[in-house]
């Protein structure tokens, strides 16, 4: 909120004016762009805000539950539709709630409910108590929290394990601390994507040779980004050998990949007189065929009722 209108509210509660509490929308400016950039910018905070608690607080349970994360971003997006319809501020999950909601043994949703009842209680009931209430000391609790949830034994053990998703939780906080929280996450973000698709490359296939040839196994996902890799591995093998490609455990293959291995099924391994053996490969290629198929007979059949026309004529 600007200030003039936050001094208003807090003088109508003090004043037990409640009458100019509820501040309807100006719908004039859904022409203002600037409205959309603003929107859009709060439901990302808001959005990762409760991802990042909702997985903290995972941690910090004793049970061990598992929170729907989907049914939680629903709720905060409906909660702050209402809320933006009576001018109120936006609502997020925060993990001060979250953990002493865990210290006090809460259990079901009641947790919740009394505690916005209390809020809404101490704001009617103690407002003049409520503003003395210095901003430094809840920044502070919030710092000690968050030193709680960050374990410095876990970094260095991550670092020694897997140096990769350490670095990208300094990244992340270092970027958070210098920027803010969306663009801190954002650049944690773009990190990690880069690793992921990195490791991905990497292990996209195995190829071994043994006493029976060469043997080529696919990853769950082959992507684009290992065609090059596999074009230089298939021109590796020997002429005359036999070559089996695995894709059992593959679900996902890109149109470039299945390219790559029709190539070298129809082209590459009879003018090498290589002995292929594709397992596998029916749920990628027979489509391919089918479809192939498919248009070769449009074609032929296009073709018999041109001419069938011209005669006709």
């Amino acid at each position: 909120l600007h200030y003039p209108l936050r001094r208003q509210r807090q003088m109508c509660i003090r004043d037990r004016d409640y009458s100019n509490l509820l501040v309807f929308p100006d719908f004039s400016a859904f022409n203002n762009p600037d409205v959309y950039i603003y929107a859009i910018t709060i439901a990302l905070v808001g959005s990762i805000e409760t991802l990042l608690s909702l997985e903290a607080t995972d941690k910090l349970d004793p049970d061990k539950n598992i929170s729907p994360t989907n049914k939680e971003l629903k709720a905060q997006g409906i909660g702050n539709i209402i809320s933006g319809l009576i001018g109120g501020l936006p609502i997020t999950m925060v993990i001060v709630r979250s953990s002493a909601n865990i210290n006090a043994n809460a259990k079901t949703q009641l947790s919740a409910v009394l505690h916005g009842v209390l809020l809404l209680l101490s704001v009617f009931a103690l407002p003049t108590l409520l503003e003395k209430i210095p901003l430094a000391s809840l920044a502070a609790i919030l710092v000690v929290l968050g030193f709680k949830l960050v374990k410095i034994r876990n970094i260095i053990q991550y670092f020694k394990t897997d140096w990769e998703n350490g670095l990208v939780i300094v990244v992340t906080i270092t970027a958070v601390l210098l920027t803010d929280l969306l663009s801190g996450v954002g650049i944690g973000f773009v990190l990690s994507m880069f690793f992921l698709l990195r490791k991905n490359y990497e292990l996209a296939f195995i190829s071994h040779i043994d006493e029976k040839g060469s043997v080529i196994s696919f990853a769950q996902i082959v992507s684009f980004l290992n065609k090059g890799a596999l074009m230089q591995t298939l021109q590796d093998i020997p002429n005359g050998t036999k070559v089996k490609i695995s894709a059992k455990k593959c679900h996902t293959m890109s149109n470039e990949i299945q390219e790559v291995i029709k190539d070298f099924r129809d082209i590459s391994s009879k003018r090498n007189n290589i002995e292929l053996q594709l397992i596998g490969f029916e749920k990628f290629l027979s489509n391919d065929e089918e479809k192939s198929n498919k248009r070769f007979f449009l074609n032929a059949t296009s073709i018999i009722i041109l001419k069938l026309s011209l005669i006709h004529i």
